[in-house]
C-alpha cells in the first residue's frame, strides 16, 4: 500500500485533519506523473509529489490551509520558472 494512503488512514481513524495533495496534471517534465499523492497533517507528510521546491510549496500551503480551516483550491506551477 502506498504511504500517501497510510497516512490517510491513519488520519481519518484518529479524527485529524489533513490535506490531500494531487498531482491533477503534467505538461512536460515533472518529477512525479498526474495522479501522484501526497499527505499533510500535523507535522508529517505521507507520500511525495517529486520532492523538491514543488513539494516544499505543497506542504507550506497545505499547513497553511490546515492552520486557517481555508478553502482547497487548484495551484499552477510552472517548475522551471515559479519555483526557481
Amino acid at each position: 500500500m502506498e504511504d500517501w494512503l497510510v497516512a490517510l488512514a491513519d488520519c481519518r481513524r484518529r479524527g485529524s485533519a489533513s490535506v490531500l495533495v494531487t498531482v491533477a496534471a503534467v505538461r512536460g517534465s515533472a518529477p512525479r506523473d498526474a495522479g501522484a499523492h501526497m499527505v499533510v497533517y500535523g507535522a508529517s507528510i505521507g507520500g511525495t509529489i517529486g520532492g523538491g521546491r514543488l513539494e516544499q510549496e505543497a506542504v507550506a500551503f497545505a499547513r497553511a490551509l490546515l492552520a486557517s480551516g481555508g478553502q482547497p483550491r487548484l495551484l499552477r506551477h510552472a517548475l522551471g520558472p515559479s519555483l526557481g
